[in-house]
């Protein structure tokens, strides 16, 4: 090959396993340099759920997305997915909605970002708009209602740039929650005395919970749980039917000539 045609070049010297399988450290500076075009992708993610069948997900989001770019998308692990969306009107409008149904399942969505490890990254909270009610008065101000909010998760933003000097005893904020919490209806402000005054919480929106692992963004049918206990059953004999019927498992899936390939 010609020299002037390669673009790639010897890095490091590789070590070898006791296979004789070659095995390279890669520094952090090149996990942290990321993807090519590393801001073209967007991250979507299943909160511990089954995920939908990849065919559906596919025409799905390439129905909803594909109006003014190609949408590819790459299966990551169990519950994630990268897409690539080459244009930023698009991206942006999918990034600020944040969260898209599938099937009953919720899937969450954030800006691909470069980490210095190879684990898959996972999405642990997403941005919520919620309505702070009967604020103490002394505490409506930018220092007080962020001290209120802290007790979701992370404050960020109220709706408007300045506080309403009519509505003094509620607030419309934007908060970022993690997943693994629950979503409280009302936080207790103490003071250095003692004295707690209760703030009430109501939410814009809140994402289906799952009756039988209380997890959010997902429902029954498609809870991991009922996966894992299957799986349990079915590798555990005394679990099993003693009547010889057969256990049959239903999924919702396309005709394989409408599930296009994950590229």
């Amino acid at each position: 090959m010609n020299h002037s045609s390669r673009n790639l070049y010897g890095a490091t010297e590789p070590e070898y396993l006791e296979d004789g399988t070659p095995k390279v450290t890669i520094p952090k500076h090149v996990l942290l340099q990321g993807l090519e075009n590393q801001k073209e992708y967007v991250l979507g993610q299943f909160n511990r759920c089954t995920p939908p069948p990849g065919g559906l997900i596919f025409a799905l989001f390439n129905k909803l997305w594909r109006r003014k770019c190609r949408i590819t998308i790459k299966k990551l692990g169990e519950s994630n997915y990268l897409f690539h969306i080459p244009d930023a009107s698009t991206r942006t409008w999918v990034l600020q909605r944040g969260l898209w149904h599938v099937d009953n399942c919720l899937m969450f969505v954030a800006p691909w970002t470069p980490s210095t490890s190879l684990v898959v990254p996972e999405i642990k909270t997403i941005p919520v708009w919620v309505t702070l009610k009967k604020i103490p008065i002394i505490l409506y101000s930018i220092p007080g209602i962020s001290h209120i909010a802290s007790g979701l998760c992370a404050p960020m933003a109220t709706y408007k740039p300045r506080l309403d000097p009519i509505l003094m005893n509620e607030a419309k904020i934007l908060v970022e929650v993690e997943l693994s919490k629950g979503f409280p209806s009302r936080i207790a402000a103490n003071d250095e005395n003692g004295f707690i005054s209760m703030v009430d919480v109501e939410y814009a929106w809140l994402p289906s919970k799952c009756e039988r692992c209380g997890q959010f963004g997902h429902k029954i049918k498609h809870c991991l749980e009922s996966v894992t206990k299957s799986h349990i059953a079915a590798a555990d004999p005394s679990e099993n039917p003693s009547n010889g019927s057969t256990v049959v498992v239903e999924t919702n899936t396309l005709p394989k000539s409408v599930q296009p390939e994950l590229l």
